[in-house]
């Protein structure tokens, strides 16, 4: 009970925490390479640099430009740091942790009023972050987890009548 009252009001630190365990569990688990992240990478480079005719020149590249313009950013401040592939695949697990808890808990904010019911939610939510990031990340695609929960959130605003914002959720989502 405790636990839960203490996720309902500090659900970001509940966040932080899911996701440096997320992280900690993928590197005990011994996390291969994130799926496509080679890829993704090489796409996300190009992006960033301007080169906008090969960012889909491979045609297995089937990511947006913002989960490459993602991969390419943390494989620039990867090499700046001069960090090893190693550490460079352990960032990569670790802002898609981030990214899958925040995107997770910031949907638990925005639809459940009840102070109870949102800490519940936050656990499970940050539960959830940890499985997939320690668990499924290794066969499942990077962003599987927020295309649902973006589509959750583009019908919540399409009930409300907020076609504006359903559009561009459901943009985003793809």
């Amino acid at each position: 009970e405790a636990g839960i009252t203490w996720c309902a009001k500090h659900p970001w630190m509940t966040a932080v925490a899911f996701t440096l365990l997320a992280w900690r569990f993928s590197a005990l688990l011994g996390q291969p390479d994130p799926p496509d992240y080679r890829l993704f990478r090489a796409a996300g480079e190009e992006l960033l640099h301007g080169r906008l005719g090969s960012v889909f020149s491979n045609p297995i590249v089937q990511a947006g430009p913002l989960e490459l313009l993602g991969m390419g950013g943390i494989h620039s401040l990867a090499a700046t740091a001069g960090l090893s592939w190693h550490e460079e695949n352990s960032l990569v697990v670790l802002a898609l942790c981030a990214v899958n808890c925040c995107c997770f808990i910031g949907m638990v904010l925005s639809l459940t009023p009840d102070a109870r019911r949102r800490g519940i939610a936050i656990f499970l939510g940050g539960a959830f972050a940890l499985a997939h990031g320690s668990l499924i990340l290794d066969w499942a695609h990077p962003t599987h987890a927020i295309i649902a929960l973006l589509w959750l959130l583009t019908a919540r605003s399409a009930l409300r009548d907020e076609a504006v914002k359903a559009g561009l959720l459901l943009g985003l989502a793809t």
